[in-house]
């Protein structure tokens, strides 16, 4: 009885001590926070962030929640803890939480091969094709670099997304190192998807988000602008310059980027992450998530090796030794929006910062100076540290093509092709279409659906001009190339900087496959005395040949010139009077040619 009675004293006790130190901990917390508030006040003004919220998180407990700003600088409208900031890529913890729920339940597995799951997936390397697994993907480590124009400013189904890739190239080997990137996540999702028919989106809303109680989290961009309580997105880096951004549309990357939340539900979710998903996925998978899987380097160039000595990639977070804690971290960039959220899993400490501004490092300044707090550790000047990394996040938005090749212009030089001959679409199997037209004395672009004027720089090579609402494309440089014809025939740009330049071919002039233009070509022509007639089918001119041969169709290439299906360098002229009026065809193959008379 007595050892029974000692049992129990020393369990009391020892509960009794975890919770004095649970308690002592949260009143630790907010006194050291109640002195922030003028701080942050300073920083959100410093660095011109139009609104900001922050909350921390510590055993469990909410312990600070304040909004800062504006949501809408135009309206006077204030930031509140309600308000709904798109997240960015806070969004991939999200998805490998969803997806560590479907392996719990053995729908799926990490080690998954993508091909046996989307069995129409395919990459320019057989060998990846049929080895990445979900895991590569959720680790970044298939071999292929960002290739964001793919999907950036497009509502592209993720159907046609994965059609896409077979026609991109990497730019690493296979799982040689990791190279950060949106459409892996995509990809991983797609996969889950297939698995489960159910998408994206609803899987989160029925695993993830309505068990934890988050009920502001959408990937819906429609309800977040009907929402009475949003953040307007801003960018630019000068008060003077800081204007509305364009609201990008990630439906396409959602599982990797497309996510919509407030600070309660984020506060919410970063409680159920440090008591282990609340359940939601077995421990083992919620350390699996947690685990560094490779190393990573998307601190390395700020200079904070003193303070965090190595980096590593788990599925979803980037996790690191800052200052002696384990620190699970991740950022959030998209256009108009930075956020931030930081976990400390063996001190029951999160903190989660959200604004409304491009690029802005202030969610990492708040969330260092947090952390330093929360933890006791000696004070560093992070607003001064800050000066080197907002000139970082500057140099990585503003390092424009502008710059690039600016000591190899040739002035003084003029196009070669008057500018209405640019004109025209011009499309890649895998980015799309560019559409070029002349607007008074210069040229327009738009891809992507985003309009943009071009400026001469030299020759054939054009620029994004200074107003062109994205300024990381401000010089970006085309260059348009001819054919053997001398009419341009393409463009070749550095869309994607981790490969070659791309190409887009110029499409055709729909007019040539116009039936009543062909009709001018058909009729019967002799050669030598052997008829050679040619006849219009639908959208095409055919050759029927008399003399045994097989059929042979044309395909226009500019007006009265043709190629021959299937007969590489076989070339077809059609011969007109000066009245225009069709007289004979010429067949030219290398140096070789033969006319036909048109009886």
């Amino acid at each position: 009885m007595k050892k029974y009675t000692l049992f129990v004293s020393l369990v009391c006790s020892s509960i009794f001590a975890v919770e004095t130190n649970k308690e002592s901990k949260i009143a630790y917390a907010k006194e050291v926070l109640s002195n922030l508030d003028e701080t942050v006040a300073k920083y959100v003004a410093m660095l011109e962030v139009p609104g900001a919220v922050v909350g921390v998180v510590v055993e469990g407990e909410v312990v600070f929640a304040k909004p800062y700003g504006s949501r809408n600088v135009e309206k006077h409208l204030p930031t509140t803890t309600k308000t709904l900031f798109p997240i960015g890529s806070i969004t991939k913890g999200f998805t490998s939480f969803l997806l560590g729920t479907l392996v719990d339940d053995n729908i799926l597995q990490w080690d998954d091969l993508i091909i046996d799951h989307i069995p129409s997936f395919r990459l320019e390397d057989p060998y990846t094709t049929q080895e990445v697994t979900i895991k590569d993907y959720l680790t970044h480590v298939s071999g292929y670099p960002k290739n964001d124009p793919l999907w950036f400013n497009l509502n592209l189904s993720r159907k046609e997304l994965i059609r896409k890739l077979r026609y991109l190239t990497p730019a690493f080997s296979f799982r040689s190192q990791f190279h950060y990137q949106n459409i892996g996540y995509a990809v991983a999702a797609y996969a889950a998807e297939q698995a489960t028919q159910k998408s994206y989106e609803e899987l989160l809303q029925e695993r993830v988000l309505q068990p934890l109680g988050l009920h502001s989290t959408t990937a819906s961009i429609e309800q977040f602008q009907k929402n009475d309580d949003y953040a307007l997105g801003y960018r630019g880096f000068k008060a003077k310059d800081v204007r509305p951004s364009y609201l990008v549309n990630p439906h396409t990357i959602a599982a990797g980027g497309g996510l919509i939340s407030n600070l309660e539900d984020m506060l919410t979710w970063t409680r159920g992450l440090l008591n282990y998903g609340n359940n939601l996925v077995e421990r083992r998978t919620w350390h699996e998530i947690f685990t560094p899987h490779v190393t990573s380097n998307i601190t390395s160039g700020f200079n904070l090796e003193e303070y965090i000595p190595m980096e590593s990639y788990g599925l979803g977070w980037f996790l690191v030794p800052y200052r002696g804690y384990f620190m699970a971290f991740h950022g959030g960039n998209i256009e108009g929006y930075s956020s931030n959220i930081v976990l400390f899993p063996r001190d029951n400490i999160g903190i989660v910062v959200l604004t409304n501004k491009n690029f802005s490092p202030l969610p990492y300044l708040i969330a260092t100076t947090f952390a330093d707090k929360l933890l006791g550790l000696p004070e560093i000047d992070w607003a001064a540290k800050c000066n080197f990394v907002f000139e970082a996040y500057t140099k990585e938005e503003l390092a424009t093509h502008q710059a690039k090749g600016n000591e190899n212009r040739v002035l003084n030089t003029t196009p070669t092709h008057a500018l209405i001959d640019y004109e025209g679409s011009y499309t890649h199997p895998a980015f799309g279409k560019m559409v070029v037209h002349k607007k008074n004395n210069g040229l327009t672009l738009t891809y992507n659906n985003i309009t943009m004027n071009l400026n001469h720089w030299h020759y054939n090579v054009f620029e994004i001009a200074n107003d062109c609402p994205y300024s990381i494309l401000v010089g970006l440089k085309f260059s348009f190339h001819q054919n053997v014809y001398g009419d341009i025939s393409s463009i070749e740009v550095p869309l994607e900087p981790m490969s070659d330049d791309l190409m887009f071919e110029k499409e055709k002039d729909s007019s040539l496959n116009d039936p009543n233009y062909l009709d001018q070509f058909a009729g019967t022509y002799s050669y030598y005395g052997f008829s050679v007639p040619i006849e219009r089918r639908d959208e095409k001119l055919v050759v029927k040949a008399s003399w045994g041969q097989p059929e042979y169709t044309l395909i226009p290439e500019k007006f009265g010139l043709f190629k021959v299906v299937n007969q590489e360098g076989y070339l077809v002229q059609f011969l007109m009077d000066d009245n225009s009026r069709v007289t004979a065809v010429q067949v030219t193959q290398g140096t070789t040619s033969y006319i036909a008379i048109r009886h």
